[in-house]
């Protein structure tokens, strides 16, 4: 099982403003937010033996993104997790 919480905040994300102590490298990302997420993804299955799991945090509104970039990679049994705010914040998926 591989579990992340890679930078997936876009460059443009007001919310940044708040997250002024943390270093950007920790928390952004290019492509909308996606690259590093896009990247442990297609990276994973060198990593993992089939049936192996790789859950994901990433942004409230990136969850549909995340699971087709999960499906598109080789992994079955996508889906995604609340979080207490009741926003789709992990998504993994099994390698086939």
């Amino acid at each position: 099982m591989i579990v992340s919480n890679p930078p997936y905040i876009e460059p443009e994300d007001p919310h940044l403003q708040a997250l002024a102590y943390e270093p950007l490298s920790a928390l952004v990302a290019e492509q909308n937010g996606l690259a590093d997420l896009q990247h442990i993804i297609t990276q994973a299955p060198a990593h993992l033996i089939p049936g192996g799991w790789l859950w994901l945090e990433h942004g409230y509104n990136q969850a549909e993104a995340v699971q087709a970039l999960l499906a598109a990679n080789g992994f079955s049994q996508v889906s995604s997790v609340k979080d207490y705010g009741n926003q789709w914040r992990i998504s993994g998926g099994q390698l086939i």
